[in-house]
């Protein structure tokens, strides 16, 4: 699913959000994020049907938040 919404705060952001989604607003490809997600560099998801995951935003904005202070 490709999203065209442009989000510029993240109370706009959905709650619980796809993969895709959850790409692009990291600027990412779906198929990088899943690497990272294989690799467990990428906050945990979890599976609404065999094909079908989401991940929480606050999951993704402490994932975001880490990741700077590593620098």
């Amino acid at each position: 699913m490709a999203h065209k919404t442009t989000y510029v705060n993240w109370d706009t952001v959905p709650v619980i959000m796809d993969v895709p989604l959850a790409a692009n607003l990291l600027g990412i490809s779906s198929n990088y994020l899943k690497q990272l997600a294989r690799k467990g560099e990428f906050p945990p998801a979890f599976k609404i049907s065999p094909q079908a995951w989401r991940v929480e935003k606050d999951a993704l904005r402490e994932w975001i938040g880490a990741r700077g202070r590593e620098g």
